[in-house]
């Protein structure tokens, strides 16, 4: 009898061992997916604000899947979903942001890894483009066109996109429509100039209309 009770001690046991192990992998589960932190540890405390114990890493194409696994894994990290294209995105565990970022971008197979930092939208000016005001497109707050007043609020909400980033020189738009006129006020200093050979346009030149056969200069 007293065997018996020990038996079912026993099990009762491992019952509570097991739904303790599964609270704490549900708290790790609802971690890797919530809740911005500055970040525990030391190194990590030194990082703009970012969510704690998430990296995101991508990896160069060709990478074969075995092989992204075997990288993660190597970082000590657990893929939980992929975002974007082919983001992959890491829990990495609380503290170990930076130290798992160091190690992934040790491998060369790794296109990037950083953490995934909290973003806040301040749209509190426009750039300083000539007549960026009268644009109903980028902001509109019923201002007067041509003697029309705008709709407030029906706009691009550019100003949100532009407190994130305005850019850079290295990066060529191509716009695609029947022109553009590249001598524009707010187009003029970042028009994009042909260095010779590209298009089989001259040097200097701003691009190529393909319905008129007329290459702007």
């Amino acid at each position: 009898m007293l065997r018996g009770v020990q038996r079912r001690g026993s099990g009762a046991g491992v019952r509570v061992v097991v739904v303790i192990l599964f609270a704490v992998l549900a708290v790790l589960a609802l971690r890797a997916d919530t809740g911005y932190s500055a970040g525990p540890a030391a190194a990590d405390k030194e990082l703009p604000l970012h969510r704690e114990g998430t990296v995101l890493v991508a990896f160069y194409q060709g990478t074969s899947k075995r092989r992204q696994q075997a990288i993660v894994a190597a970082a000590g990290a657990v893929e939980t979903r992929r975002v974007g294209a082919d983001v992959h995105v890491l829990w990495v565990g609380s503290g170990r942001v930076s130290r798992a970022i160091e190690l992934l971008r040790a491998n060369p197979e790794v296109r990037y890894a950083e953490p995934d930092f909290a973003q806040t939208l301040d749209a509190e000016s426009l750039p300083d483009d000539t007549n960026v005001g009268i644009q109903w497109a980028v902001q509109n707050t019923g201002q007067m066109v041509n003697g029309v007043s705008g709709t407030p609020g029906a706009d691009e909400k550019s100003p949100f996109a532009w407190n994130i980033t305005t850019g850079t020189s290295s990066v060529v738009v191509a716009i695609l429509d029947t022109g553009v006129q590249y001598s524009h006020l707010d187009l003029l200093t970042n028009m994009w100039n042909n260095p010779g050979g590209i298009g089989g346009c001259p040097a200097g030149t701003h691009g190529y209309d393909v319905i008129d056969k007329f290459i702007y200069n």
